[in-house]
């Protein structure tokens, strides 16, 4: 199969919207730009959210197409609130002066000019979690700036409603291929990739009552930003010689793991989720150029933590990203229990546990309005002392 390749300059734009922008989006921006929309000031707030079933590897030559199709779950309380204004360039990051990436610059001076807008923007983005550290912020991020072009432009009056849920998964995967799971009004989203094809397609996924809202945290054993980006660790994916038995094993992994979102069986989504961090690091750590993003504490806790939860028969399951940090997911009716087993462990380990609480169930919050119904307490953080 023939692969796409990058254009030598961002520049050549037919290029551009042949390989890099699905041809859907494109008749978008077309119609947008017929329409010589006015940009204005513009906000989002877009969640956060963790692959169960993994992401890890992207097809050579494309713009943030998976070598793999992933399934997500929805964190409400851990977000992106993006302002963005036209102004002269610049990018601020949780008040703080920055550099916007390369590929979200590039990009966006693109997604802008098939617009007919200008690019001189003033960005203004604000976590309410620690960024870089395992808990997807370029996910919240890249959804929290595509639907605040959205709202600038106050698409979602121009478009039909597919139209814009079009606009914002396809918009949000070219900033980050994960940000496209992080704007639909779902608990847990399907990122497909389409197969024989550079295609994908972002579904919600149907599950039963008692999924739709899982208690869920972050224990956080590292707040320090990664030293191997997630974007290098992709590039590395297929160099290890473990890669081509997981891509094998991924259709029966994602047709089991919804079945068991559907019919409600925790064992069975425990399992795969959990096999699927260890298949992720695995892979990290046995590439051409080795990445361990796990630190001490993370074996340490997780190797004390499955040991409490097999003790009280508690249905708890973690996971963890491209970072050191875990999370954990349990039925709301199991969080009393869960906490039990951290305050065990800090006591056993005789260390502070620190855990971020997701307290939000929101999705993505487009304009003014939509953020003002936003909880004003969005994350609990509680310490468990020994």
């Amino acid at each position: 199969m023939p692969v796409a390749r990058f254009p030598k300059t961002y520049r050549d734009r037919d290029r551009f919207a042949v390989i890099l922008l699905p041809s859907s989006f494109c008749q978008l921006l077309e119609k947008a730009r017929k329409a010589s929309l006015t940009l204005k000031t513009g906000c989002c707030s877009a969640p956060a959210n963790i692959a169960l079933v993994k992401y890890w590897g992207k097809e050579p030559g494309c713009c943030q197409v998976p070598l793999n199709s992933s399934l997500s779950f929805t964190l409400g309380g851990f977000r992106s609130h993006t302002i963005i204004q036209p102004a002269a360039s610049s990018f601020f990051l949780d008040g703080r002066l920055e550099v916007l990436p390369a590929r979200m610059q590039e990009t966006l001076e693109e997604i802008m000019q098939h617009l007919g807008q200008k690019t001189a923007l003033r960005i203004e983005s604000a976590n309410t979690f620690p960024a870089a550290c395992g808990i997807a912020s370029s996910a919240s991020g890249g959804a929290a700036l595509i639907g605040a072009i959205s709202d600038a432009l106050r698409l979602s009056d121009f478009f039909s409603e597919k139209e814009h849920t079009l606009w914002l998964t396809e918009g949000a995967r070219l900033f980050s291929g994960s940000a496209t799971r992080s704007v639909l009004p779902a608990a847990f989203v399907l990122w497909e990739r389409i197969p024989d094809s550079f295609n994908t397609k972002t579904h919600a996924i149907r599950t039963c009552q008692d999924f739709q809202s899982l208690a869920h945290g972050v224990v956080m054993l590292d707040q320090t930003e990664k030293a191997i980006s997630s974007s290098q660790g992709h590039k590395e994916a297929t160099t290890s010689p473990l890669f081509p038995l997981r891509h094998a094993a991924l259709p029966f992994v994602l047709k089991n793991t919804q079945e068991a979102l559907l019919q409600g069986d925790w064992l069975t989504l425990e399992m795969h989720a959990e096999h699927e961090a260890f298949a992720l690091h695995a892979i990290t750590q046995t590439t051409k150029s080795p990445v361990c993003y796990l630190s001490n504490a993370t074996t340490t806790f997780l190797a004390t933590f499955i040991a409490e939860r097999y003790r009280q028969n508690l249905r708890a399951l973690w996971t963890i990203d491209a970072g050191p940090n875990v999370h954990l997911l349990c039925p709301q009716q199991e969080l009393p229990a869960l906490k039990a087993v951290l305050q065990t462990i800090a006591h056993d380990l005789y260390t502070s546990i620190t855990v971020l609480f997701n307290n939000a169930s929101d999705f993505i919050a487009i304009g003014a309005d939509q953020i003002a119904t936003l909880p004003s307490t969005l994350i609990r953080q509680e310490v468990f002392a020994p």
